[in-house]
């Protein structure tokens, strides 16, 4: 019995040192578990990337980091993109703002661990369309000069002559050693964002500028022709068109028939070892006068009036008269006065029926008359500076000339004295203002005149609200005008809208300006409000406030002056009250028609169709003002 009992306890001996074996094993597994967790808790891992942004291209070229290796590279674009890898880079659809986010997951050989950071940055792209270049080119011979602009300050410049010559800077001179046509280059590089535009112009290099052309005076079938050249030291050769030539600068000829011929003027030249040749032809017409046509004409001369006297070998006749000017008149007697001084060629056209022919004759004579200029000598010049302040104006004349009496037209009817003097209108419109300055002392005299507009006043207010849902924009408009006022929508994509209430629906994520143009017919007043409408990406409390609000005539702190109105090429923008920064120049249906920076002493304007502007005049305070003006 005592036998059998240790017989059955050496099972449970053996399950005791089992357990044990468990238990010792579950200890070490315990111990490499926290030293582990400890070892994972001290791993340091890092990560950071550069990227470096190409603006015209829309690009990013992005470079992640990482303080442990190996590791795997991931990227997420806010426009929805996702990229693999250390080095990569991304195009995007659009200019605008976007968040670049890095995800790295490392391994440490030492510890044998794994970590996971993530890194986020934002990317600008900018639209570089925004700026622009233009540059002009003056040829002489072989060689040429060169001077561009640009729409912004911070930019570099440089040339290429399309000869594999290049030039550094804003104006330049290049001289080519062959003859031929180059394309010349102009660009401009933004500093800030690395933006380029570039402007291109063909040019024919040719040492030959020779350039000639004639003009006739006919007597039925005789001809008086008169040459002129760009250059004094050339030989003059002509071909009558009817086999018979001539040569020297004025050269007389008579047709033997009837027809119409091609006279035709070459001049020839030498420059250096080069011998240059120009040729121009004209048609001239020599009548059938069966009927002996002769006519001819005098005329008295007073100053710029004339009176014509013109008899013919044939009754009745019929007498028609061009005098130069663009001025036509009818008769065998006329009268006749030149606005201008110059030299005018005077054409007599004759015509009368042959009885035995039944056909009807003609004969034309012209003559040179010559307009003296009554103030040739005087070089008297004058010019007026105009202020105006509702139905009042403020003119201040001035001369070159010292001692000299003023005089001014107000185009009212009413007139005025002295170098400086005020007026006021008795109601809105268009007044031309004339200011004529005379020299008692040298008795010469010159006009100038101005037109001006007197506006009725403004107080015309616009807002506006809207919402946005995912990609769709819903505005609504408010205004002070009447109930005839219309409204006029840019989204800033470059699509419009018409209405109180409108909606859009934006096709890609971004940052878009909405403008707001609320216009008055009743008034004739103008205003508009533009907000900063973001699409798909969050809102900064800033673009909650309008970044222009402007009416036509309200308030403000300060003045400008356009000048001349109405203007046909260039304009000047000036202020007494502010140094002037930029300018931005809208038509009546609210597009931008022009914009320039820096100077604003001479802009051209001459691109422009005619009709009213309004010039939003920017200070360098950043404050605006906005002034109207005519283009004729």
């Amino acid at each position: 019995m005592q036998t059998r009992r240790i017989a059955m306890k050496l099972p449970n001996l053996q399950k005791t040192h089992l357990q044990g074996k468990v238990l010792q094993l579950l200890l070490l597994t315990f111990s490499f578990f926290i030293i582990t967790s400890a070892n994972a808790q001290t791993l340091n891992c890092k990560s950071d990337f550069s990227f470096d942004v190409d603006h015209d291209n829309l690009e990013v070229q992005l470079v992640a980091r990482s303080s442990h290796y190996p590791a795997a590279f991931s990227w997420e674009i806010s426009d929805g993109s996702s990229l693999r890898g250390q080095r990569t880079k991304h195009s995007f659809s659009s200019p605008g703002e976007y968040k670049v986010c890095l995800t790295v997951i490392a391994f440490d050989s030492v510890s044998n661990q794994r970590c996971t950071t993530r890194v986020c940055k934002a990317v600008e792209i900018v639209n570089c369309d925004r700026l622009k270049a233009e540059f002009d080119l003056v040829q002489d011979g072989m060689s040429i000069a060169v001077r561009g602009t640009s729409n912004s300050s911070n930019v570099v410049y440089g040339f290429s002559f399309g000869d594999g010559e290049h030039a550094r800077g804003q104006a330049a001179k290049h001289r080519y050693d062959q003859r031929g046509v180059y394309t010349v280059c102009f660009y401009a590089k933004d500093t800030i964002y690395g933006c380029k535009t570039e402007v291109c112009k063909r040019v024919l290099i040719d040492p030959c500028s020779l350039r000639a052309k004639f003009d006739y005076r006919q007597d039925g079938n005789a001809f008086k022709f008169y040459a002129k050249a760009n250059d004094s030291n050339v030989r003059y050769v002509w071909d009558f068109g009817d086999g018979n030539i001539g040569t020297g600068d004025e050269v007389g000829h008579r047709y033997q028939k009837p027809g119409v011929y091609a006279v035709c003027l070459t001049v020839y030249s030498k420059t250096g070892t080069v011998i240059c040749d120009f040729k121009t032809c004209e048609r001239v017409v020599v009548e059938d006068n069966d009927c002996d046509l002769e006519a001819k004409f005098e005329f008295r001369q007073d100053g710029n009036d004339f009176k014509f006297v013109a008899k013919a070998n044939a009754s009745p006749a019929r007498f028609v008269w061009d005098f130069g000017d663009g001025i036509t008149g009818y008769g065998d007697e006329i009268k006749h006065s030149y606005d201008k001084p110059g030299v005018y060629e005077v054409c007599l056209t004759v015509y009368a029926s042959n009885t035995n022919t039944n056909k009807v004759c003609r004969t034309k004579i012209c003559k040179r008359v010559k307009i003296e200029d009554e103030n040739k000598g005087c070089d008297l010049r004058a010019d007026f500076d105009v202020r105006i302040d509702g139905k009042n104006i403020l003119v201040q004349a001035k001369s070159n000339q010292d001692s000299v009496l003023y005089f001014w037209s107000f185009g009212d009817m009413q007139d005025g004295t002295g170098i400086k003097t005020k007026h006021e209108y008795d109601g809105y419109g268009k007044y031309e203002i004339c200011l004529i300055v005379f020299n008692p002392r040298t008795k010469c005299k010159t006009c100038v005149c101005k037109t001006i507009l007197i506006e009725r006043p403004c107080d015309l207010k616009a807002d506006f609200k809207y919402a946005t849902y995912s990609n769709k924009v819903y505005f609504k408009a408010r205004s002070n005008g009447s109930d005839k006022s219309r409204y006029y929508w840019d989204y800033g994509d470059g699509s419009y809208g018409e209405g109180e209430k409108t909606r859009h629906k934006y096709s890609q994520r971004g940052v878009y300006e909405v403008t707001l143009t609320v216009y008055d017919p009743r008034t004739e007043c103008k205003t508009s409000i533009t907000y900063k409408v973001r699409i798909g990406l969050q809102k900064s409390v800033a673009e909650e406030t309008p970044t222009k609000n402007t009416d036509v005539k309200g308030a403000v702190s300060w003045r400008a002056n356009v000048s001349p109105s109405p203007a046909r090429t260039t304009v000047a923008i000036s202020s007494d009250d502010k140094k002037l920064s930029s300018v931005k120049i809208y038509a009546m249906d609210g597009s931008l028609a022009l914009e320039q920076q820096g100077d604003l002493r001479q802009i051209d304007i001459s691109k422009l169709t005619k009709g009213m502007y309004y010039a939003h005049v920017f200070a360098d305070d950043g404050t605006l003002t906005i002034v109207k003006f005519l283009k004729e």
